[in-house]
């Protein structure tokens, strides 16, 4: 049938690129439009009816849409022609071939190091490639594992498919240091690979008494054409076998709390292994205070105290029979992980200034450590409360008072306040921190307002001796 002006043939553009809204001469014959669902109206005028053999090429360009996936991308063109599916590879916006990053099996302490290497993000041709990855000093190749990965428009990392790792032998071959030579299938690729490296760290590496170990090496990636570097570096954290912490002074009775770091560096200990700890003259250990725990680390490293060890079962507690100032705690069973010690000492006599305290403890295998601090007058202790009030020009005070827990008789107190500062008398009150913050009554204390602050000294009973 001839065709005649005013007839028209429409057809949709295939789905996966964006299409952006046109319109256009056909030539002498008609017009053109396309609409934004990509569908393409083509409009005849009246010279198709004079002419005859007419033909022609439609062409359009568009891009793929940005949800495509690069790779082999199908376009499928609807029309009743049912013209063949063209295949088109899609490549990312991307152009790093090679990128490395590393880590370990654990931290700290870690006995492995894994490398991981994305290769051929940009979805280039690779032939006959080749990835070389010298281990480090200090390191040797264990194994690796290949995994094909999917990328995005960017070139990142959509997904690594691990439940269909590449054969040894197949799809690739590796030799005693872990370079791999792409064969079979792979051969000739424009697939993208996560390739994953398993090290270990050389016994001699790690140090004995703890520190840090850095580990760096750079992989290349031989496409057949041009060789990429990439670079990673580690640090590796190693504990120590024994740490001594301390003192904490509890703020009462003149006690301090220690902690020993022990076996955090998670070595084998057979039942016999112990610690040995040493108190300087000026302090006692408090009965009963020492308290014991299994230490495991999460995945940053960090510890976690686990359940604590039972005294008579794990451990048992040795008095020195020679040195009152010494004490062994001795292990049970044998151990292979961190435990952390923990316990308190009290200051022997009055204190009234600075007395230096101090504190070693020592292991079976000769590790040792040790540290020190001082134990300060508890008697009397006066800080600001909270606040300024600066709307009703008031500060807060407070005064601690035999927080060591010494007798105290006839005791008295007077305050001398700076000049511009005037004693507010309703606002003060005493409260026995040893009953339940109880707030004495006026009549168990004689208050005196002062022209430079006030004096408060003790009624009786209270006045013959107390230690609250």
């Amino acid at each position: 049938m001839p065709l005649k002006a005013g007839d028209y043939f429409d057809f949709k553009l295939p789905d996966g690129v964006t299409i952006e809204e046109a319109m256009g001469n056909m030539g002498d014959y008609g017009t053109y439009t396309i609409d934004a669902d990509g569908t393409v109206h083509f409009v005849f005028n009246e010279k198709v009816e004079t002419k005859h053999d007419i033909h022609g090429t439609f062409h359009y360009d568009a891009h793929f849409d940005k949800e495509t996936v690069p790779g082999e991308v199908v376009i499928d063109t609807p029309t009743e022609e049912n013209f063949p599916p063209s295949e088109v590879h899609v490549r990312p916006d991307y152009n790093q071939g090679i990128d490395k990053s590393g880590h370990f099996d654990k931290t700290p302490n870690p006995s492995e190091v894994i490398w991981e290497i994305n290769i051929n993000r940009p979805l280039n041709t690779m032939e006959n490639a080749t990835l070389t990855d010298p281990m480090p000093a200090g390191t040797t190749y264990k194994s690796v594992v290949i995994y094909p990965e999917t990328v995005g428009p960017n070139g990142e990392i959509l997904s690594v498919d691990k439940a269909h790792p590449l054969v040894e032998g197949t799809d690739y071959t590796v030799d005693a240091n872990g370079k791999i030579t792409f064969i079979g299938k792979y051969a000739k690729t424009d697939q993208a690979f996560n390739v994953v490296y398993t090290t270990s760290i050389d016994d001699d590496t790690i140090p004995e008494k703890g520190g840090n170990v850095n580990f760096t090496n750079t992989a290349t990636l031989n496409d057949g054409k041009t060789d990429t570097d990439a670079s990673a570096s580690v640090d590796a954290e190693y504990k120590g076998p024994i740490t001594k912490n301390g003192p904490y002074s509890t703020g009462d009775d003149q006690v301090y709390n220690w902690n020993v770091e022990y076996n955090y560096n998670e070595q084998k200990h057979k039942a016999g292994s112990y610690i040995e700890d040493t108190m300087s003259d000026a302090i006692e250990l408090v009965d009963g205070s020492v308290k014991l725990y299994k230490i495991t680390f999460d995945k940053d490293g960090n510890e976690i105290k686990g359940a604590e060890l039972k005294e008579g079962e794990d451990y048992k507690l040795v008095p020195d029979p020679n040195d009152p100032q010494k004490f062994k705690i001795v292990f049970l069973k044998d151990i292979d992980y961190a435990v952390k010690a923990e316990y308190q000492t009290k200051v022997k006599d009055i204190v009234d200034e600075n007395v230096p305290i101090e504190n070693s403890v020592e292991t079976d295998t000769g590790d040792k450590d040790g540290s020190t601090g001082n134990a300060t007058q508890e008697g009397l202790v006066k800080n600001v409360d909270s606040d300024i009030d600066y709307s009703k020009d008031e500060i807060p005070w407070k005064i601690d008072i035999n927080s060591a827990g010494y007798l105290m008789e006839n005791w008295s107190l007077e305050d001398t306040m700076s000049q511009g500062l005037t004693f507010i008398e309703d606002s003060f009150q005493i409260i026995d921190k040893n009953e339940g913050n109880r707030v004495l009554l006026p009549t168990e204390y004689t208050l005196v307002k002062t022209a430079t602050g006030f004096q408060v000294s003790f009624n009786s009973p209270l006045k013959e001796g107390t230690v609250d």
